[in-house]
This record gives C-alpha cells, sequence and structure tokens, in this order.
C-alpha cells in the first residue's frame, strides 16, 4: 500500500510505477497483494511471487505454480530479487531499531528529554559517538546545557563502572 500510494502523485517521478511486482512469499501472499491491487484499481502491474521454500513461481494466469529448474536463469534472477529485498529490508530494520535503541538509552538520562536526545543523535549519528563525546562537545549541541552535557557524560562514566 505504501509503494501504491505514490502512484500519481508528484512523487511518482522518483518512484515510476513498475510494470511488474515480485513478492515474496506462496499463493496466499500473491492473493492479499492482487486484493490490495483490486482495491486501488490498479490493473495494468503484473503480479508473480516467488515461494522461498520449494522455489514455485505463483502467477495470476493460473492456478498451478510454475516449477523452474534449479539452475535456470529467470529463477535465479527471481531469487537474487527477493534475497537483494531482503537485504534492503533487514538493513533498514536493523538501522531504525539501533537509532531507537539508542534513545532509549538516553531517555535513561534525567533532563534528557525526546528533543535533546533527536539532538544529540542528529548531532553525533550513533550512542557510541555521544558515549565518546567531550562535556564540552556534548553542550555545544542545540538544547544540550553544560548540566545536561555533566549528566551525559556521569551517567556513562557509571555504566562503564558497572559493566
Amino acid at each position: 500500500k505504501r509503494r501504491l500510494s505514490k502512484l500519481g502523485t508528484e512523487e511518482e517521478e522518483k518512484f515510476p510505477k513498475p510494470y511488474l511486482v515480485v513478492i515474496d512469499g506462496g499463493k496466499g501472499h500473491l492473493s492479499a497483494v492482487k486484493e490490495v491491487f483490486d482495491e486501488a484499481g490498479i490493473t495494468d502491474i503484473d503480479l508473480v511471487s516467488l515461494a522461498k521454500k520449494e522455489e514455485l513461481i505463483f502467477t495470476l494466469f493460473s492456478p498451478d505454480p510454475v516449477a523452474l529448474p534449479r539452475r535456470d536463469y529467470t529463477l535465479r534472477m527471481m531469487q537474487r530479487i527477493r534475497d537483494e529485498a531482503h537485504r534492503f529490508a533487514i538493513t533498514y530494520h536493523r538501522a531504525t531499531h539501533g537509532k531507537n535503541s539508542m534513545k532509549s538509552v538516553l531517555k535513561e538520562i534525567d533532563g534528557i528529554g525526546e528533543k535533546k536526545r533527536k539532538a544529540l543523535m542528529d548531532k553525533f549519528g550513533t550512542i557510541e559517538n555521544v558515549r565518546r563525546a567531550s562535556e564540552e562537545e556534548l553542550a555545544e549541541t542545540d538544547g544540550i546545557s553544560a548540566a545536561n552535557a555533566r549528566k551525559i557524560k556521569e551517567y556513562f562514566e557509571n555504566e562503564k563502572r558497572e559493566s
């Protein structure tokens, strides 16, 4: 739905309408996406799905899956597309999960609210960089006072002693 929402908007230039959507999953996943397409009135984009375990290809044109030989170029290309989509999704998930967990560490520090956490993450990028920063560098961050910077340094110093 998120990808389809870009169709017909100014974002369509950046995300052009695809001719084909490859779905990771079997017949059930294909049917679910077909329902979304039907709700959106989309009829001019082809759909296929690739079921991982058996490596079967499902289409909307036949109730039976297509079983290609394991060494077939088309099958290998579809596997690479699927694997790249997985890699991209996992990388994205790890990046967002990492940022969220970093922000949660900063929640432990009294006086450091959401705006200050965001400012620290925007400036330093990672919790490790915040940890390594000097009090002066921390205090140069928007919204971080000298007292806040001292609390942050003390928090991380205490964290080291406890571990």
